[in-house]
């Protein structure tokens, strides 16, 4: 087989292209799924720290019920990113709702 001279070049390029563009999609495909994982680790880590705000929360929420017996409404705690709501009936039962929020992760309970 014979190749004409002009050709080689053409050839040459092509495949470089080709191997180039190989390369192009395993780089572009390896930093995807590696993103993807550091976005899973560092979403597992925000939804502990939104429950461990919560609880610290509704350990306050404890707190201010056996300090005041007139508690009732809705009360923020910025730090903790949580909002307190309270409910009584000034018989003695009272009922807490409480919901953490830290970056887009939302955690929410009701006793």
């Amino acid at each position: 087989m014979h190749i004409i001279s002009q050709n080689r070049g053409f050839i040459a390029m092509i495949s470089t292209m080709i191997v180039a563009s190989g390369l192009l999609v395993f780089s572009l495909s390896t930093l995807t799924s590696a993103v993807m994982y550091l976005d899973m680790v560092n979403r597992r880590e925000i939804r502990t720290q939104v429950e461990l705000n919560l609880s610290s929360c509704m350990n306050i929420a404890d707190l201010m019920i056996g300090a005041d017996y007139f508690l009732s409404g809705t009360m923020t705690i910025s730090e903790l990113g949580c909002t307190l709501h309270f409910s009584n009936d000034f018989a003695g039962h009272v009922s807490v709702g409480a919901i953490a929020e830290l970056l887009g992760v939302i955690v929410k309970v009701n006793e």
